[in-house]
């Protein structure tokens, strides 16, 4: 008598079969769209080559000054300069930004610019004034020579913590302690929440804001060279370095650090212990002040609040719901939320709301709540019903790249706005009656924040035009002004002398303008009278008014009734509060030339700041020249050379393996290479992937030369012999091809994909037996045999596929929104068959934090030859899908009892076709009882789940055979962890339907949740 057992074995070498081919596109993702043509030219200065297009070219000179300016001013700081000249990539505006191709992903609305380190390339859009330009130029050029630094021998640089680096940029940027820092520490002073340095290192502590409180004490501390000498030291952790150039450790320096924090900000901030609640002068001037959205009823982040006419509700801009910025409509008394009116997590109508730059206005009658937002690249105007939500309007407003703060005319047919067109802000207006758009201002100065007065015959606004020096690039502080609707002209109105002075809404009676102005670090709301030029202030608040920016909208006036709604920050979050009454909103007089502060508070003492510029535009270029952009691919990056060596029945092996990639400066093409050589010819592989990106349709093709092995293990006892045979079969494939990709996104969420190539697969094959002794366990005799391999084959191969994703993704799976992909994929050739693949998955959150997870994937192939066992089986991947089952339960289930001829079960790992079905309740585990999104800083989510799946084989017969097929289920709970990008997942599975394994089992899955 004799017993077989047999197993099969899958092992993919040569890159792992490069896991999914490059080829292939993504298999879900939200894309990045092309929705605009961009026809760069190179400006070359002195230092830099500027990349630009036309559209923006008035304003590209001026940045190129200001990049000149900057270069000079932080080489004499760091006592550095750069090696190479810098590359600075500007965008008229952040939605022609956000499409940018240096990176990957596209850069969320909170990004301002960033640095990216393999040809440290600067990439930044215009801001709303040429001084917010400057600023966050300056910042990134930092960086820039942060990476210049590490490049050349200092590698630690970029291993420093993010308070570290950004910190830096901030301050040498911005210098010393500005009115946002200084409010954040005033908060935490208040709250009794100051970080030591170690802490820094937390996520919870944003590294701009601490990051360049810190540095601005080291510098006034220790002396400005403090900063070059910090970031030239030699040392992996930062304590060291700080120890190395301060002679302090770390928690002296956090403890002297607080001490000074305390010791400034503590009476300022009104506070008595730490306590967080105003005393003395600022308590009584708080006392008529409530708070209505905060994050109880809201969520962490509330801005951008709009009272309607009547006072008696707030539409304002919240994450309330955590995994986007929305808008909702909450009752301005109770601040109980009624409803949410605009939602962009898994609504990919909209690109973005616009959070930190706008805020929306209500009509006169306080039916229609009109807004600015982004879509498919391009600004828009929204109007919508304030009562349900409802879409009435939505209007292109052509080549403006972005739009803020839709402000109404009285008589309800105007909406004005300020417009970024070209990298230059101006006030425009809407008329909803003639559909025409009309620029109200047009000159390289920053007008933005308009306000329609209750005449309807003036519009105030906030610009530059009054202060600043383009000339010497010496960029003056934000002052109030009147435009004449009627003659079109602009009168600068009082404000606060040497100040910013934001954010103006007309008071109901149409004769004072309310505004926001910073006086000795704490940001306020006062009333101008316009006849009389005298200031009140309205607000006298423990940390101030405040927006996300410090030029972000931040009040509401409500157009019938004294009443205003304005975002404060505290304790770590904004809310939104409230002021009303004749009385409150009247303020207390100030003089009109009162010294204002922008900011900088006496804590320490502000850095140099760059030079102003004397020469006249074009002559401080020196010799600029432009160029057409030329689309030349570079070496960019060499991957991490890898070797391995071992041994095994067939001898040793050897393989070693490289990765390269090309491309050209702006990203839209890229070419990479992956190469592995080894001893024998099966260890050589090689693939070559080139995709461009310059355009919406995305094109790409690769080149591939890839071995795979397989094994089928089979073990022969043989009683009468004593005796057991061992033999292994390993089937090699070379897999050679060429493909090409054809990409079209409609949107972020949804795309369709196109691909088509040829590919030829070799087999061989050889064998292994081995003999034992049953008696003695010993080997009796061992042989290699090389037989036969199956037929090569040739084939053409086209596919379409549907593919759409709004999932919303937690640390370790997704948890919100819905996935889907349909795909068809013809064959011909040696073999003829077609592939049909169906695979929906939605994401539903019936209470906080529980996600239930859906999916419903079904694949199969049609032909006469979708079952050639040439081919991968179905259930190549099968642990991935149904939990507790693998290739070996394929080979070890039982005939099915349909009648009908004799059935193997090995048959199964042929099948043609396949059903799994997925249910999942995950959960953050530290935040299950608080109900929140606590992953802990190590991600952490638990995860209950029932998973099934049937595969459909046709077995042979005289008759043409018949369908049999294997029910699969199971069963489980388990954890999914994330350690450092990598997520692993452990669970206990019972399987139903397996009779090789019985009773629960422990699965092991190195891959993120469906």
């Amino acid at each position: 008598m004799s017993v077989t057992r047999t197993l099969r074995l899958t092992v993919l070498l040569a890159i792992a079969l490069l896991a999914a081919r490059a080829t292939d596109a993504q298999y879900f993702g939200q894309n990045k769209v092309q929705y605009r043509r961009f026809d760069f030219r190179v400006l070359q200065t002195k230092h830099f080559d500027v990349y630009y297009y036309p559209s923006e070219q008035e304003a590209v000179y001026q940045a190129a000054r200001m990049a000149e300016r900057w270069y000079d001013h932080l080489s004499r700081v760091l006592g550095h300069t750069l090696r190479e000249r810098q590359p600075l990539v500007l965008y008229a505006c952040h939605p022609d930004f956000a499409q940018t191709n240096v990176v990957a992903d596209s850069p969320g609305e909170g990004t301002g610019g960033f640095t990216e380190g393999d040809k440290n390339r600067v990439v930044l859009p215009f801001g709303a004034s040429l001084s917010e330009t400057n600023h966050v130029l300056g910042h990134e050029l930092v960086h820039a020579f942060q990476y210049d630094i590490a490049k050349r021998g200092n590698s630690s640089v970029v291993l420093m913590p993010l308070w570290f680096v950004e910190g830096m940029a901030e301050y040498l940027s911005i210098g010393g302690m500005d009115a946002q820092t200084a409010m954040w520490m005033r908060d935490a002073v208040a709250q009794d929440k100051l970080p030591s340095i170690k802490d820094l290192s937390s996520p919870r502590f944003f590294p701009y804001r601490y990051g360049q409180a810190i540095w601005s004490y080291l510098a006034g501390r220790f002396g400005p060279d403090v900063v070059p000498r910090l970031l030239k030291a030699r040392s992996e952790k930062v304590a060291n370095r700080l120890k190395a150039v301060t002679g302090l450790s770390a928690e002296q320096l956090s403890r002297d650090w607080h001490a000074v924090l305390r010791s400034e900000y503590g009476t300022a901030a009104g506070t008595a212990g730490g306590a967080g609640e105003p005393t003395g002068v600022r308590a009584a001037a708080a006392k008529g002040v409530r708070r209505v959205v905060t994050a109880r009823t809201g969520g962490r982040l509330n801005v951008g609040p709009a009272l309607s006419p009547d006072g008696n509700e707030i539409v304002f801009l919240s994450e309330k719901d955590r995994f986007s910025v929305d808008m909702f409509v909450a009752d301005a008394h109770t601040g109980a939320i009624k409803r949410k009116v605009v939602s962009t997590a898994t609504d990919p109508h909209y690109d973005s709301l616009e959070f930190i730059d706008s805020a929306g206005a209500w009509d006169p009658t306080g039916r229609c709540f009109a807004f600015t937002a982004i879509r498919s690249g391009g600004a828009v105007l929204v109007v919508i019903d304030a009562k349900t939500g409802d879409l009435l309007r939505e209007i292109r407003l052509g080549d403006i790249g972005q739009a803020f703060n839709a402000t109404w005319s009285p008589d309800g047919n105007r909406i004005a706005f300020s417009g970024l067109k070209g990298g230059v802000t101006d006030l425009y207006a809407y008329d909803l009656k003639t559909s025409r758009l009309e620029a109200l201002t047009d000159d390289v100065f920053a007008d933005v924040q308009p306000s329609w007065s209750p005449d309807g015959k003036t519009i105030a606004f906030v610009t530059d035009r009054f202060s600043t020096d383009l000339r010497n690039l010496e960029f003056g502080n934000y002052r109030l002004a009147l435009f004449d609707v009627a003659s079109r002209s602009v009168e600068q109105v009082a404000g606060l002398r040497d100040g910013r002075n934001l954010d103006p809404h007309w008071a109901p009676d149409g004769r004072s303008l309310f505004f926001v102005a910073t006086v000795n670090g704490f940001t306020n709301i006062y009333r101008l009278d316009i006849a009389s030029s005298q200031i009140a202030q309205v607000t006298d608040l423990p940390n101030g008014v405040a927006g996300v920016t410090p030029i972000s909208p931040v009040f509401s006036v409500a157009a019938d009734r004294q009443a205003i709604a304005f975002s404060v920050y505290r304790d770590g979050g904004y809310e939104i509060q409230a002021l009303e009454g004749r009385q409150d909103l009247a303020g207390r007089s100030v003089p009109a030339d009162s010294t204002t502060m922008p900011g900088i508070v006496p804590l320490v003492e502000r850095p140099s700041r760059p030079v102003p510029l004397v020469d006249s535009t074009l002559a401080s270029l020196g010799d600029a020249a432009v160029k057409r952009y030329r689309k030349t691919l570079n070496l960019s990056r060499v991957g991490t050379p890898y070797f391995a060596a071992g041994g095994g029945s067939f001898g040793t092996f050897i393989q070693a393996g490289i990765g390269l990639s090309w491309a050209d400066m702006l990203g839209d093409q890229q070419m990479d290479l992956q190469l592995q050589v080894g001893r024998r010819r099966e260890n050589f592989a090689g693939q070559a992937v080139y995709v461009n990106r310059a355009r919406r349709v995305n094109l790409g093709f690769a080149l591939e030369y890839l071995p795979a092995l397989f094994a089928k293990s089979e073990s022969t006892f043989v009683s009468a012999a004593d005796t057991a045979t061992q033999q292994t079969d390993y089937l090699r494939q070379i897999h050679t091809g060429a493909r090409g990709l054809v990409i079209y996104p409609f949107n972020r969420a949804r795309r369709l994909e196109f691909a088509a190539g040829v590919e030829h697969i070799t087999f061989a094959r050889e064998t292994n037996r081995q003999i034992f002794s049953l008696a003695t366990g010993d080997r009796v005799r061992e042989e290699n045999v090389t037989v036969r391999a199956a037929r090569p084959i040739a084939f053409m191969q086209a596919s379409a596929a549907l593919v759409g994703d709004t999932a919303v993704f937690g640390p370790t799976s997704p948890i919100l929104g819905t996935r889907y992909r349909f795909e068809i994929a013809p064959t011909l050739g040696s073999l003829s068959f077609t592939t049909v693949l169906a695979d929906y998955r939605r994401y539903l959150m019936p209470a906080r934090p529980f996600t239930i997870a859906l999916r419903a994937r079904f694949v199969s192939r049609f032909g006469a030859d979708a079952t050639d066992p040439r081919l991968l089986p179905l259930v190549w991947t099968l642990r991935d899908q149904v939990r507790g089952y693998d290739l070996q339960s394929m080979v070890t289930v039982p005939c099915s009892p349909t009648p009908g001829p004799d059935c193997s079960s090995t048959n199964l790992l042929d099948g043609s076709r396949l059903f799994v079905g997925n249910v999942e309740l995950r959960f953050p585990l530290l935040g299950l009882l608080n109900r929140t999104f606590s992953y802990g800083p190590l991600p952490v989510e638990g995860m209950v789940f029932m998973d099934t799946g049937s595969l459909w084989t046709r077995q042979g017969g005289a008759d043409g055979g018949f369908w049999s097929g294997h029910l699969m289920r199971s069963l489980g709970t388990g954890v999914r962890v994330n350690a450092g990008g990598m997520v692993f997942e452990i669970a206990a599975v019972r399987p139903f339907d397996r009779v090789d394994r019985r009773g629960w089992t422990i699965s092991f899955n190195l891959m993120p949740g469906f």
